[in-house]
């Protein structure tokens, strides 16, 4: 499994505790922090990722929009699904992966193509990728699931 440096960990929660002290969509008046909406007209966001090149992707769950941000930059729509979002990751290849409330995870490809890579039965609360891209998807009930590369969907005939 790849294991983030001790860098990328620290960015990371960094990243997490700006978003959170700061009330989302504002600055901290006390430390001087940036912040950014992530998600428009008040929806809540449900999780967030963070690709190689610290690009940010964070998903509403009321809308199964993917937003795509960087510090500095500004924040735009990257993808949307038609289902209630639960749960993001982020693979090797910058490829987003969206987990439903229907069971379903969804491939989000950097050329815009959204592809289903997995239907399953359950809320899917968790996705984690290993190094030979299998997913590893944990449900509702408390199911650990992992699906082979050469076993999603998107790589049937």
């Amino acid at each position: 499994m790849h294991r983030n440096s001790k860098f990328e960990r620290r960015l990371l929660w960094g990243i997490m505790i700006v978003l959170l002290s700061a009330g989302i969509g504002s600055a901290n008046q006390t430390t001087g922090d940036t912040a950014v909406r992530i998600c428009p007209n008040g929806a809540s966001p449900m999780d967030m990722v963070m690709d190689k090149k610290h690009t940010v992707y964070t998903a509403c769950a009321q809308t199964g929009e993917i937003f795509c941000s960087t510090f500095g930059g500004k924040t735009v729509l990257y993808a949307t699904v038609d289902e209630t979002a639960t749960a993001l990751a982020v693979d090797h290849e910058r490829i987003v992966y969206v987990g439903t409330q229907s069971g379903r995870i969804f491939a989000v490809r950097l050329d815009g193509r959204i592809d289903e890579v997995y239907r399953g039965t359950q809320r899917i609360v968790g996705i984690g990728i290993d190094r030979d891209a299998g997913l590893h998807i944990a449900m509702e009930d408390g199911t650990l699931v992992r699906v082979p590369a050469k076993k999603r969907l998107d790589s049937q005939p």
